[in-house]
C-alpha cells in the first residue's frame, strides 16, 4: 500500500496537468457546436466536404455529421482517445521504469518484497490514474453540456466513450510496460512505445481515409470503437474482448521480462 501511494502522490502533477488539457478539450471544444448546429452547419459541411478525405481523418472528422451533437461530441473524442492513449503510454512506462530514471533501485528492491508485489504496486498506481483520466473525461463532457446549455441527449454515447478510452488506453499501457520490462533502456522502451502509437495512429487515419480498408482495423486501435457505432449505442465486443485479452498477455509477459531483468544494469 505505501508503493501505491508513493505512486500516486509522485503521478498526480501530471495528472493534473492532463486533466487541464483535457477539460480545454472538451470544455472549449463544446463552444464550436452552437456554429456547426446552427443554420450555417450546412456551409461548413458544405466546406469540409471540400478537402481531401485524408484531412478530415487526420482529426476524426470522417463520415460523421458535426451537425448532430453525437457526431460532433465523436470529433472531440477522437482527440481524447489520442490523449488517453498518450498518457497511458506515460503511465506504463513510469510504472516499471522510474526507479531506473530516478536511479533508486537499490532503496526500492533491497526490500523485504518480491519483484513482482512491488510491479504489481506500480501497476496498480498507473490504473487508477487512467481510470480516474477516464472518469475526468466523462465528468467534463456533462459539465461541458450543462455549461453550454446543450441539452444532454448523448449520455450513453458519453459513457460509451468513456468505456473505449478505458480499453484503449488499458491495451497501450499494458503495451508500454512490456516495452519497458524488456527493453534494456528506458529511453528505448519509451520512445518505442511512442513509435508503436504513432504508427497505429497513422493506419486509423488511413483507415479512415479509405473506403475499403477493412484489414487494417486490426492494426488501429483508435478505429475499434467507431463513431458510427457509438452514437448508435453498441461497443465492438469482439475488439473489447480483443483489447483485454491483448492486455493480459503484454501484462503477462511484462511480469516475465521485469524478473529476468539484471536491475543493477540503470
Amino acid at each position: 500500500m505505501n508503493i501505491i501511494i508513493h505512486e500516486l502522490k509522485a503521478g498526480r502533477k501530471a495528472f493534473f496537468l492532463w486533466t487541464i488539457g483535457l477539460a480545454f478539450l472538451i470544455i472549449g471544444g463544446m463552444t464550436k457546436y452552437s456554429g456547426a448546429s446552427a443554420a450555417s452547419g450546412g456551409n461548413i459541411t458544405a466546406l469540409l466536404d471540400q478537402f481531401p478525405k485524408i484531412f478530415l481523418a487526420m482529426f476524426g472528422m470522417a463520415n460523421v455529421d458535426i451537425r448532430m451533437l453525437g457526431g460532433f461530441y465523436s470529433v472531440l473524442e477522437n482527440f481524447t482517445l489520442v490523449c488517453v492513449g498518450i498518457y497511458a503510454i506515460q503511465l506504463g512506462i513510469n510504472s516499471v521504469s522510474r526507479e531506473r530514471i530516478d536511479k533508486t533501485y537499490e532503496f526500492v528492491f533491497t526490500k523485504p518484497r518480491t519483484r513482482a508485489f512491488i510491479l504489481t504496486a506500480k501497476l496498480t498506481a498507473g490504473l487508477i490514474f487512467l481510470v480516474f483520466i477516464c472518469l475526468m473525461s466523462t465528468l467534463l463532457s456533462y459539465a461541458a453540456l450543462f455549461i453550454h446549455s446543450i441539452d444532454n441527449t448523448i449520455s450513453a454515447v458519453i459513457l460509451l466513450y468513456a468505456a473505449a478510452s478505458l480499453l484503449i488506453g488499458l491495451l497501450f499501457f499494458s503495451l508500454s510496460a512490456m516495452l519497458a520490462a524488456a527493453l534494456s533502456k528506458a529511453e528505448s522502451g519509451a520512445k518505442t512505445a511512442y513509435a508503436v502509437f504513432l504508427v497505429t495512429y497513422i493506419v486509423w487515419v488511413v483507415y479512415n481515409s479509405l473506403d475499403s480498408a477493412a484489414p487494417l482495423k486490426p492494426f488501429a486501435p483508435l478505429a475499434y470503437f467507431e463513431a458510427g457505432e457509438v452514437i448508435s449505442g453498441s461497443l465492438n465486443i469482439a475488439y473489447a474482448a480483443v483489447c483485454l485479452i491483448g492486455a493480459a498477455i503484454l501484462l503477462a509477459s511484462a511480469y516475465r521480462a521485469f524478473n529476468k531483468r539484471d536491475l543493477s544494469a540503470v
